[in-house]
């Protein structure tokens, strides 16, 4: 879909530096995604060559090579960063001088980032375990076990931390599991996909956190919301469109469709905030989002700047990228993207407005690129669907039966399964 012009162009961009590593394409390369800390950009290529750069400058302050391939990562947190190679190593590496600090093997591949919390490392593995580690010396606390089918796409869906006390994971089997991070114990688990086809059982996505409950993306059921419990509390599916990646966006969801429409739910209600269509196939990455802007890269390297409170485009420039599979980072006014080519970027964001945008003092004219539905009054009972969808009604009937043994984890709390019933609206 070719662009149109821009009523208002009130975010810019100007270019800090553009660099590209060597020999990245590869099965493995669309999953590896960078990662910045203080003044430093961190990336990963399939070829073995961590790299850790100047934000500003993009000269190499530290590299580190293995010889096998990269296939996960990177993973952070404050003194470490984590990938997993094709010899299914999981290294860690000192954040500031890229020194090996552990290194274990793993029992098989991995190709889903490992996630710190500073207390325990976690790691999703193709063959359906989860595995906690202590980030400080690479020890293995805990393991659970998770069944999968055979036709799926392994171990996509990386791990979420709720309050440093639990890890969420979405499985390939269509469950949504949760476990106590310290110890591995298994709080519930909800069986979100139920279908009897395999390629759409997965949860390919990651599942948010919210203080409502967990946002969860699937093939079969769409956008849903889980309560803390595990009951469904809103849902619904985008009409002949499927949902190719989630985001949080302070109290909204960010979501970017295989058609490449970008929508803006509430998270707590599910209600449609906006929808930009102006950019429909036009291989958009997943979505990222500040208090004001939300950008996305389309598959010619040109970066987008929407209005978070309408969607509306207000600024994009040409980085100069190929398609990219991961999120753009956002480090102050820095903007940081790689491609699926291992391309990578940094522009800085200026223009004219962008102080006043980002303390909410001005409005800028809505275009016609993005539409918003109306606010409406909050209310204290959560829909049962998206509005904006006009999905049916979903009645969520929670599944009474007594806990086996093999029900209750080691903190004597049952496992929780939900049963979804979709009723026909009424005319």
């Amino acid at each position: 879909m070719p662009l149109s012009a821009l009523n208002s162009e009130d975010v810019t961009f100007t270019k800090e530096w553009r660099d590209t590593q060597s020999d990245l394409t590869g099965t493995y390369a669309v999953l590896l995604s960078p990662t910045v800390s203080d003044d430093a950009v961190i990336s990963a290529s399939e070829n073995g060559l961590v790299e850790a750069r100047s934000l500003t400058k993009g000269h190499s302050i530290w590299r580190y090579k293995v010889k096998s391939k990269i296939t996960a990562g990177l993973g952070s947190d404050v003194n470490h960063v984590y990938f997993v190679t094709s010899d299914f190593e999981l290294i860690a590496l000192n954040k500031k001088n890229g020194e090996k600090v552990w290194q274990v093997t793993l029992q098989s591949g991995v190709v889903a980032t490992p996630v710190s919390n500073n207390l325990v490392l976690v790691v999703h593995g193709i063959d359906g375990k989860i595995s906690g580690f202590d980030p400080h010396s690479g020890k293995n606390f805990w393991i659970h076990q998770q069944t999968i089918p055979e036709l799926t796409q392994r171990g996509n869906s990386r791990p979420t931390f709720v309050a440093n006390q639990w890890v969420v994971q979405g499985v390939d089997n269509g469950k949504v599991v949760v476990l106590r991070s310290q110890q591995g114990g298994l709080a519930f688990e909800v069986k979100v996909n139920t279908t009897a086809n395999a390629a759409f059982s997965d949860l390919d996505l990651p599942v948010l956190a919210t203080e409502d409950g967990l946002i969860v993306a699937s093939k079969q059921k769409g956008l849903m919301m889980l309560s803390p419990s595990g009951e469904v509390l809103w849902q619904g599916r985008y009409k002949n469109d499927d949902i190719k990646s989630i985001a949080l966006q302070g109290s909204n969801v960010l979501v970017v469709t295989e058609s490449d429409k970008v929508y803006s739910h509430v998270t707590r209600t599910g209600r449609l905030n906006w929808i930009n269509d102006a950019l429909r196939h036009r291989g958009l990455s997943p979505a990222s989002g500040t208090r004001s802007l939300v950008y996305v890269l389309d598959k010619e390297g040109v970066l987008h700047a929407l209005k978070a409170s309408s969607g509306t485009i207000v600024g994009r420039s040409s980085m100069k990228l190929g398609q990219s599979s991961n999120p753009v980072l956002i480090q102050g006014t820095h903007i940081v993207a790689m491609d699926d080519n291992g391309k990578l970027a940094v522009y800085m964001q200026t223009g004219r407005t962008l102080s006043k945008m980002m303390s909410k003092k001005v409005k800028i004219k809505a275009s016609n690129e993005a539409t918003k539905s109306t606010p409406k009054p909050e209310v204290k009972s959560a829909p049962k669907s998206l509005p904006s969808d006009k999905a049916p009604a979903v009645k969520v009937e929670p599944v009474k039966r007594e806990a086996s043994k093999q029900d209750v984890p080691s903190g004597k709390v049952p496992i929780r399964r939900v049963k979804v019933k979709v009723n026909k609206p009424s005319k």
